[in-house]
């Protein structure tokens, strides 16, 4: 008897729901999307027709889309998978470069700035970044859980225990104030200036000029967080889709329960079974559904073991030979 089967999205990267990659996950729903009989996807969309980009066995953990369209993506191991959908022109085109390390995230303002993050052989944190030429080591004292930054000498990291330290372009500084307690699971740097950064055991905060200032009790359990257009947003799985009103935070749709932002263009909201797109702050939101995702692969059957027990582990090499 087949497993029965399960689909999940895992992030969102791009100016909008019509131009944007989507990585998802479908998985067999014994065990869940924990890395064991799971494929991950990673979804091209371009206007309003879905392209599959790559199946692989295996869980891709991170993915990040830059803007000429070129996606990075890491695994939780030593590869770094490239994408550049122009190269050659018209024909899909994926790289496996191999980093140091346990790669866990990825991150970047263009081509010639991205940061990869993760742990390395002897589980302490690694830094890689690509200036345009080539990757170089970045020195970092602690577990990266995110990052972003308005510039390349304005970079925020955050992680795990409250480490939060920002880049600016020579070296790594801790802000003033007491640490903050909790991991933190996203962090923004807007153009404008602000810093937020927020998890759900820690609360929200902003920086100020004697470090960061709680906005909300963590009760709130806030999970991801954006400025955009003017307004500071705010996601988590058990309150949905907010946004911050002075010192308060306000409910905007229950129903979207946010786990990540990108907010380059229009608002793009990840969902576990959406992305939702707004493009004007009252203007509502639209958005891509998991059925349609999970639409791409209804003819094939998934390619990985079929699981005797709880104990046996699944190779993840790339699916050889498939033509998607």
């Amino acid at each position: 008897m087949a497993p029965p089967i399960g689909h999940r999205i895992a992030h969102a990267s791009g100016f909008s729901r019509d131009d944007c990659h989507i990585l998802a996950w479908r998985y067999d729903e014994r065990f869940g999307p924990d890395g064991r009989n799971v494929e991950s996807w990673v979804v091209e969309q371009a206007g309003w027709r879905p392209r599959l980009a790559l199946a692989r066995t295996g869980l891709l953990c991170a993915l990040w889309r830059s803007p000429s369209g070129r996606v990075f993506a890491v695994d939780g191991t030593d590869v770094l998978l490239v994408y550049d959908h122009d190269d050659p022109p018209g024909t899909p085109l994926w790289q496996e470069l191999r980093l140091r390390g346990s790669l866990e995230g990825v991150w970047g303002l263009s081509d010639g700035f991205v940061v990869v993050w993760g742990r390395d052989e002897a589980g302490g944190a690694i830094v890689h970044h690509w200036d345009g030429t080539r990757w170089n080591v970045l020195p970092f004292p602690g577990r990266v859980l995110a990052m972003h930054g308005s510039a390349p000498d304005r970079v925020w990291a955050v992680g795990e225990h409250g480490l939060s330290l920002g880049w600016d372009g020579r070296a790594w500084t801790a802000p003033p104030g007491k640490l903050i307690a909790g991991a933190l699971w996203s962090v923004f740097a807007s153009s404008d200036g602000e810093t937020w950064t927020c998890g759900p055991r820690a609360g929200l905060f902003r920086l100020g000029a004697e470090g960061w200032e709680e906005l909300s009790a963590p009760a709130w359990r806030p999970a991801c967080v954006a400025k955009w257009q003017g307004i500071v947003w705010v996601g988590g799985r058990s309150e949905g889709l907010m946004r911050v009103d002075g010192d308060n935070l306000v409910q905007v749709d229950p129903a979207i329960e946010a786990e990540s932002f990108d907010a380059r263009v229009a608002l793009l909201v990840t969902t576990p079974t959406a992305v939702h797109e707004a493009r004007s702050w009252d203007g509502g939101f639209e958005q891509i559904g998991l059925r349609g995702i999970a639409g791409l692969g209804r003819e094939d059957d998934p390619r990985w073991d079929v699981l005797p027990d709880e104990d046996r582990e699944v190779d993840a090499g790339q699916i050889p030979d498939v033509d998607w």
